[in-house]
């Protein structure tokens, strides 16, 4: 879903349809451990999970229930456009000298991550949630 969200950055439209599903997604992985985790909680399971940091959790939870909940975009559009560009300072890019580039991205407004990057974040976050699943099912076996 982030690599569908990031394919269609430079559609504003498509994006902000996309945003609140991505959200959605990656804010339900801590509540399915929680919720999938009772009645087989280890006891190093039960330590480390109520001692796990959920504020990264908590922020992507807010981005979510606006999103989500109340239909308020939380996302900014930024674009800068640079003219008669050298190519070398774009080696990723198909840019010759004197070509213009403009570049798009996208900011989280309000809320604990506020200013930042939205897939950057996003994609930090997923690594986040793997580490923590697979810390969850390995601390759930006896």
């Amino acid at each position: 879903m982030l690599d569908d969200l990031a394919r269609h950055s430079a559609d504003v439209d498509a994006l902000r349809d996309r945003l609140p599903y991505a959200l959605d997604l990656l804010s339900g992985v801590t509540r399915m451990i929680d919720t999938e985790s009772r009645g087989h909680r280890t006891t190093a399971f039960s330590t480390w999970w109520d001692a796990v940091d959920r504020s990264a959790q908590q922020a992507i939870q807010e981005m979510r229930n606006a999103e989500v909940k109340r239909l308020e975009s939380r996302t900014t559009l930024s674009a800068t456009t640079k003219t008669a560009v050298r190519a070398d300072y774009y080696p990723n890019l198909r840019v010759a000298n004197g070509d213009t580039v403009t570049r798009i991205s996208w900011v989280f407004g309000g809320g604990a991550i506020h200013g930042h990057p939205v897939l950057e974040t996003l994609r930090d976050y997923l690594q986040q949630v793997t580490e923590l699943l697979h810390e969850a099912e390995r601390r759930l076996k006896p």
